[in-house]
């Protein structure tokens, strides 16, 4: 039976590709239910879009019967700030009447909780967004350690620079 423990809606700024090994990488009894935000380019003015359509965007979760909702993605965080980010998410999960979390906050969470203390991030991104993704992190988790540029082609490693 699908969902049988959770439902948990994914909303994704743009496309949401399924891992292969998605059944091994869920635990057993909880479903994905994707959708987008149909996200074009990584532009600000596509970001803001997004963001603007984030309250009718969460509404198919509720339909859809899901438990919870995790934004994926970085758009409100690194568009709009932490806390910015936090009140969003704060409106939302009353709006919807779900718990709501963004991707980034919910991976912050999980690195304070297991009280690591250094952190590589690898990224295709480009320069831009990988900067406000740095700015980010850098107001809310304190041990980021090293950047690695991955090609978006190969996915390969570009570069390796200390933060």
């Amino acid at each position: 039976m699908s969902g049988w423990k959770a439902r948990i809606g994914y909303l994704s700024p743009s496309v949401f590709e399924t891992p292969s090994d998605w059944d091994l990488i869920l635990p057993q009894g909880f479903t994905i239910v994707a959708s987008g935000l149909n996200v074009q380019a990584h532009t600000e003015a596509e970001f803001s879009k997004a963001i603007d359509a984030l309250g009718a965007g969460l509404g198919i979760f509720a339909a859809e019967e899901c438990d919870a909702i995790l934004m994926g993605g970085i758009t409100l965080g690194t568009q709009r700030g932490y806390a910015a980010e936090q009140e969003v998410v704060a409106k939302l999960s009353r709006q919807v009447g779900l718990p709501v979390s963004t991707a980034m906050s919910a991976t912050v969470a999980a690195l304070k909780f297991l009280k690591v203390r250094s952190t590589v991030i690898a990224t295709a991104y480009k320069e831009s967004i990988n900067q406000a993704v740095k700015y980010w992190q850098s107001r809310v988790w304190r041990f980021l350690n090293q950047w690695i540029k991955l090609s978006c082609r190969t996915m390969r490693p570009i570069k390796l620079r200390a933060s």
